[in-house]
């Protein structure tokens, strides 16, 4: 089974919120969080997944420079669900870019566009297949 790496400057801390929440903190990260699943889900079923991992300090690359970012590791029920051509990614990269998200929360860095970006110069967040 392939397990993928998506690793993103946007909050998509899982914060379990509900309706009844009343932090607008918590209910922006579910949020966040329940999109990219939901991304996701347009192509392939998670079978396993681990909480987002946040993180401060030095970016990884490509980024350069210091900042809180998220990764979010998952494995789908069946192989090359993403696959593009010869990108293993292709198809997830190109369903997440410009979709909406929740801005303004515990990311470091404001968005000219609030939206998960994936290609361009003003990306902020990169996808992998680990193996």
């Amino acid at each position: 089974m392939n397990r993928y790496r998506i690793t993103t400057l946007v909050d998509i801390t899982r914060s379990k919120a509900t309706r009844s929440e009343t932090s607008e903190l918590k209910q922006g990260q579910q949020s966040n969080f329940n999109t990219l699943i939901q991304v996701i889900g347009l192509r392939a079923n998670i079978a396993t997944d681990y909480d987002p991992k946040q993180d401060e300090g030095r970016l990884p690359d490509p980024w350069k420079g210091r900042g809180t970012y998220w990764t979010y590791e998952f494995e789908p029920e069946r192989a090359d669900g993403f696959l593009d051509g010869n990108n293993p990614v292709g198809h997830l990269i190109n369903d997440l870019n410009g979709v909406p998200i929740v801005d303004g929360l515990n990311n470091s860095i404001n968005f000219d566009l609030p939206a998960f970006i994936t290609k361009g110069k003003d990306f902020n967040t990169t996808i992998q297949i680990l193996d």
